[in-house]
């Protein structure tokens, strides 16, 4: 298993056990600090590393999201789809949705001059983890009101190896 990148705490320790770490005057007493060109570099690294680490890793998800197959399934979908489509925008905005997404259709709706019928939804989307995604999958208006299947929904990491 790789070792982390030294951030925080973490690279304080090495440092002060290494005799880097110097102690700095200020008018309010002793503070720690890096001083000198060397040192510098370490101030530098530490503190991006403190912020890459407050940061979380976003990967990158599918969400395959067929519908339920009942009577009413349809209709369900339509009456919330325009609050499903608003939230998608917006979450579109912030980020966590990508540029690729929209509603999974049947074989029968590619012939010419069929009527597309939607049966669920895929998405590809930005999370810190599986679970991370299933607990915004879980807010949206399509699994609140059982248009998507909970039982077939699926997400699953990739990655994507061209530009679509």
């Amino acid at each position: 298993m790789p070792r982390p990148i030294l951030g925080g705490r973490l690279l304080e320790k090495l440092v002060s056990r290494t005799h880097i770490l110097a102690q700095a005057k200020t008018r309010s007493g002793w503070t720690s600090g890096f001083h000198g060109p060397r040192q510098t570099l370490l101030n530098r690294a530490m503190s991006s590393s403190t912020s890459e680490a407050t940061q979380p890793k976003l990967h990158t998800f599918v969400i395959w999201a067929p519908d339920y197959t009942d009577e009413g399934a349809f209709g369900r979908r339509m009456e919330v789809r325009a609050e499903h489509l608003r939230t998608a925008k917006l979450n579109e905005e912030s980020g966590y949705v990508t540029k690729i997404s929209g509603p999974l259709i049947t074989p029968e709706s590619l012939e010419p001059g069929a009527t597309k019928k939607l049966v669920g939804s895929m998405l590809l989307v930005r999370g810190t983890s599986v679970e991370d995604v299933f607990a915004k999958v879980q807010t949206d208006v399509y699994w609140t009101n059982r248009v998507w299947d909970r039982e077939k929904l699926v997400i699953s990491p990739i990655i994507i190896n061209a530009d679509i």
